[in-house]
């Protein structure tokens, strides 16, 4: 039993070790690349076996590195809104919709997200939880309106659980992180916060999740970037990316708390394109019996009731 964080980011699959293509390839962290010869099925859907990662170096701080299958059993592109709401959950969304949706949560996913939030259930067994992205004063001011529009699947995550929702004041306290962690974004917006290098936000982040029984960080500028097709781009988010993620893990006390990071489906690893990608994604893993928790890993469905078994929420 320990701590857990999970660092959810969007997008990254694992792809070649083609730098002309995959811009991270060669990455401390992120550096993971398929096998020569493997190739996901033709049209998606489960693969027959899940590809072993190759590793230019060890992951630092004795980390595994596995891949997952984030194709939720179903033909197509994996999407966002299903494969987020499965990760924040163990319920298959695409299964239960019987199709890949893209973008926001909508009714039927809301409601398992509702149901069956990793946050609230840790919560309901009087566990120390948090979300620990901040939002902007704006979601604030439009109080319950803000539910009309769309939202993610990580927004739901924490209003099923009932847990206050980090802000601007909880980046000065170091308490939690802005999306973009070195808070270039907002402070060319005028909000006046702290700037940090990639390597304080790590170390921003292990302080505050070390806070916490269970702890999400969500990333999405990576699929943001994913889908210009703009390799140059790309590099200028991964690269301070894993800086951010060195940080963190060297910053956490990892005989005490765990450490995951995993995405919901591929496309970052392929900048040949402007879609996802069929790609397994990569899920890394630091902490008391790493290699033990990473051999659960193999589906996105996995992960919910495996990191709630983590910390002591059994049968989560």
């Amino acid at each position: 039993m320990s701590r857990v964080l999970l660092v959810f980011i969007d997008g990254i699959g694992i792809g070649r070790p083609d730098p002309s293509v995959n811009p991270m390839a060669g990455l401390d962290v992120l550096g993971n690349t398929l096998p020569p010869g493997w190739e996901p099925p033709v049209g998606g859907g489960r693969p027959d076996t899940l590809p072993e990662l190759r590793r230019e170096v060890p992951l630092p701080a004795g980390g595994i590195a596995r891949s997952t299958d984030a194709s939720l059993g179903m033909p197509g592109l994996p999407q966002s809104a299903t494969g987020q709401t499965t990760l924040f959950t163990g319920i298959n969304a695409a299964e239960q919709l019987g199709h890949h949706l893209y973008g926001y949560p909508g009714p039927t996913l809301r409601r398992i997200l509702v149901e069956h939030s990793i946050l609230k259930r840790a919560r309901a067994m009087n566990l120390r939880a948090a979300f620990l992205n901040a939002y902007r004063p704006l979601f604030f001011e439009l109080g319950e309106a803000i539910w009309d529009r769309p939202m993610s699947a990580s927004s739901w995550n924490n209003r099923a659980a009932g847990l206050p929702f980090m802000t601007l004041d909880d980046v000065h306290g170091r308490r939690a992180l802005y999306h973009d962690f070195t808070n270039q974004e907002p402070i060319e917006k005028g909000f006046g916060l702290p700037g940090w290098s990639p390597e304080e936000a790590g170390e921003v982040l292990a302080e505050a999740a070390g806070q916490h029984d269970l702890a999400i960080y969500e990333y999405f500028l990576t699929d943001r970037v994913g889908h210009t097709g703009d390799l140059a781009r790309a590099r200028s988010v991964v690269e301070p990316l894993d800086r951010f993620l060195v940080a963190a893990v060297k910053a956490a006390n990892l005989t005490e708390q765990t450490i995951v990071v995993t995405s919901d489906h591929g496309n970052l690893d392929d900048m040949s394109r402007k879609t996802h990608t069929l790609n397994p994604v990569p899920t890394l893993v630091w902490g008391p019996d790493a290699a033990g928790l990473a051999e659960r890993l193999p589906r996105l469905e996995d992960f919910a009731g495996a990191l709630l078994d983590q910390v002591g929420v059994k049968g989560g």
